[in-house]
């Protein structure tokens, strides 16, 4: 997220779908040396559109940014007291 909105860098495919989202050192090291693909800004605008709809059909919209945006804000809230504690 930047300024509140949902901002697309790279658009990444993947045959196996499990290594776009498994948690492991090795999946990552995988990821890291596939194609990142080219920079969303860069894509043909209707290409760019089409994603974005794309997104919207599936429910990645306003109201999911800012449930993810109060998740984090809660997250982040809890950490900062954490720290507190710890400094204690």
């Amino acid at each position: 997220m930047q300024d509140g909105t949902f901002v697309v860098e790279h658009i990444s495919f993947y045959e196996d779908g499990k290594l776009g989202t498994e948690l492991t050192p090795d999946a990552d090291w995988k990821r890291r040396g596939l194609y990142m693909g080219p920079s969303f800004d860069t894509l043909d605008v209707a290409l760019q559109d089409g994603f974005d709809s794309f997104l919207k059909e599936r429910g990645i919209n306003e109201l999911l940014r800012i449930s993810f945006h109060n998740l984090l804000s809660t997250r982040n809230r809890r950490y900062a007291t954490l720290l507190v504690l710890v400094e204690k």
